[in-house]
């Protein structure tokens, strides 16, 4: 028998991106205890349960976090990972060259989403932590359920693919609801526990408070000046939590949010603004230039698409139901006018300016429904300007480009908002 220091595992090789992850939490960390900001607690957050999910703690899930009802994940005690929050992180620490490259490597086309080329090279680097299962859905990214495939095939586990009907109707609902039957008790097996719906209750109640606490944090954003979320903040905000929905970390980040502007507002510290924007898709997870340019001119970003709060609380009593539910009131389902009007009513809602389309060159779903958004956006008199560069490779932001569009349409508005001032 092998006693002490002999029966120690051996050391295992560290991943570059764990080592992100170590360094993040650790800074994160460091931060929360000194500002007890919203930031840094997400962050803190979100590199602790990548660290957990490295070191396989628990059976590890990657699953689409903006879309698959989280609160199943962490009812039962699994370990959620999404890749593109990951290719996010990898672009914000400058390592997308070695990702790319993989993926050029294994034969991915260029003109392929960049955030799943970054993540399917990260996996051929084996830079990303293996999953036990993947669980995605057909809708909103039309590239992650094939993403998906050349990520179950290569770490050799099951994929289940949740198939999204097109429409809002009580046959969409029932077929959504067997599908969601039959992951949960998947997900059961595989968490080595009884098939009981009862373990749904807790995270239910969690992303209920949270909604309630998003919702009041996009409404004090109506005010005028609307409160400062620098670089965007508000999408990685909203993009970032997702992972955490049905968890009381999830809560606690939209109430630090919601104390933190009550602060400023009640200082006075509240920068004035100029003009007001909405931003539409996707955000850039690199340093973009365009987000200081806009915050020194008084730009602000008063709302993201992302960010709205669409559905209903669950029912606890209820909840394969009610996340299906849910699942089916997505903007991004079904027609575009669907998603076009949504747009529509947050532009008006939030007395915006202008709407700003950041179109990632590769999604073709986005950049497919970009003219019906205009057409119905400036058939009611919002400007739409389309920032076209890509969400995550920073060598392919134009930033000469953009600002020239930017100044040209803002000297645009300012025309327009003089001329409104005289009536």
């Amino acid at each position: 028998m092998v006693h002490g220091a002999q029966a120690r595992r051996p050391s295992r090789k560290i991943p570059t991106f764990e080592r992100i992850l170590r360094i993040i939490h650790t800074s994160q960390g460091l931060a929360f205890k000194k500002d007890g900001s919203a930031r840094s607690l997400l962050f803190r957050e979100i590199a602790r349960l990548g660290i957990k999910a490295f070191e396989h703690r628990a059976p590890v899930v990657w699953t689409t976090t903006y879309v698959f009802p989280m609160e199943m994940i962490w009812g039962l005690g699994l370990i959620p990972v999404d890749f593109e929050i990951y290719a996010g992180l990898l672009s914000a620490a400058n390592q997308t060259g070695p990702m790319l490259k993989a993926a050029d490597r294994v034969g991915l086309p260029q003109d392929t989403c960049t955030v799943h080329r970054i993540a399917i090279g990260a996996a051929h680097l084996d830079q990303l932590p293996k999953p036990d299962i993947l669980v995605s859905t057909t809708h909103y990214c039309d590239g992650k359920a094939k993403s998906n495939e050349f990520m179950a095939s290569h770490y050799g586990v099951d994929y289940l693919l949740l198939d999204m009907p097109m429409e809002e109707t009580p046959a969409a609902l029932d077929y959504l609801k067997v599908q969601l039957r039959e992951i949960f008790e998947r997900l059961c097996r595989l968490a080595g526990r009884p098939v009981d719906e009862g373990v749904l209750e807790e995270p239910i109640r969690h992303f209920n408070e949270m909604t309630r606490t998003m919702r009041r944090v996009n409404e004090m954003r109506k005010e005028i000046p609307s409160p400062l979320l620098p670089n965007n903040g508000g999408f990685t905000l909203t993009f970032m939590t997702t992972m955490l929905y049905g968890t009381p970390q999830a809560t606690e980040i939209y109430r630090r949010v919601e104390a933190a502007f009550h602060e400023e507002r009640a200082a006075g510290a509240v920068p004035p603004e100029t003009f007001r924007f909405l931003w539409l898709m996707a955000s850039p997870t690199y340093s973009a230039p365009l987000f200081p340019w806009l915050e020194k001119r008084g730009g602000r970003i008063v709302m993201e698409e992302l960010s709205h709060c669409y559905w209903e609380e669950l029912d606890p009593s209820r909840p394969l139901e009610s996340m299906a539910r849910r699942m089916l009131s997505n903007t991004f389902l079904g027609p575009v006018e669907r998603r076009a009007r949504t747009a529509l009513k947050l532009a008006r809602d939030y007395g915006v300016d202008a709407v700003i389309n950041f179109a990632h060159l590769p999604c073709r779903q986005s950049n497919g429904a970009l003219q019906v958004i205009r057409d119905l956006l400036e058939g009611q008199g919002f400007r739409l300007i389309n920032l076209e560069a890509d969400v995550s490779d920073p060598s392919n932001f134009p930033e000469d480009r953009i600002r020239d569009q930017l100044l040209t349409y803002w000297e645009i508005l300012e025309k327009e908002k003089g001329r409104k001032g005289k009536v």
